[in-house]
C-alpha cells in the first residue's frame, strides 16, 4: 500500500522535469545559446579569441566618430564604440534601419562579426533607451 503523499510527490517531480526540459529546449535551439554582451573593455581584453565569430559588444558611440559613408543603398556608416575606461573599437555598419535613439554619445549594443582587421562588422545595432526618470535637480 502507498503512503498518502506519494501521488503528489510523483506529480510534482513530473512537473519539475517538464519545466526543466522546456527551459533547456528554449535556450539551446540548434546550436544557439543565450549570449548577452560584453563591454568594450572586456571584449578588447580577449579580442583575438573573437576573430571571425559572432559577438555582441556594449559601449557608447564616441562623439565625433560617426561618419556616414555615401551609398545608394541601405545605411552605411562607420563609428567608434568606447567605454568609460577609454578602450575603443572601430565599427562598420551596413543595414536598412537604425534605431531612433542612435546618435553620438548613445549607449548601444552592436551585434556582428569581429574581423581580423580589428573592425567589428555590425549586422544589427540596438540602442539603449536613456532613462526618462532621472532625479530633478535640487533647488535649495
Amino acid at each position: 500500500m502507498r503512503k498518502p503523499g506519494t501521488k503528489v510527490l510523483i506529480s510534482l517531480g513530473l512537473i519539475a522535469a517538464a519545466i526543466a526540459i522546456l527551459v533547456v529546449a528554449a535556450t539551446m535551439r540548434q546550436g544557439a545559446t543565450i549570449h548577452y554582451y560584453t563591454t568594450t573593455s572586456e571584449f578588447l581584453d580577449r579580442a583575438p579569441a573573437y576573430i571571425n565569430k559572432p559577438v555582441r559588444v556594449n559601449g557608447k558611440v564616441v562623439p565625433g566618430s560617426l561618419e556616414r559613408v555615401a551609398s545608394d543603398g541601405p545605411a552605411n556608416l562607420r563609428f567608434v564604440l568606447g567605454d568609460s575606461v577609454h578602450h575603443t573599437l572601430p565599427v562598420h555598419y551596413r543595414g536598412t534601419a537604425l534605431p531612433d535613439a542612435f546618435r553620438e554619445g548613445a549607449d548601444v549594443v552592436v551585434e556582428g562579426v569581429y574581423l581580423p582587421t580589428g573592425v567589428l562588422e555590425a549586422r544589427q545595432i540596438l540602442a539603449k533607451c536613456p532613462s526618462k526618470y532621472e532625479a530633478a535637480p535640487a533647488n535649495r
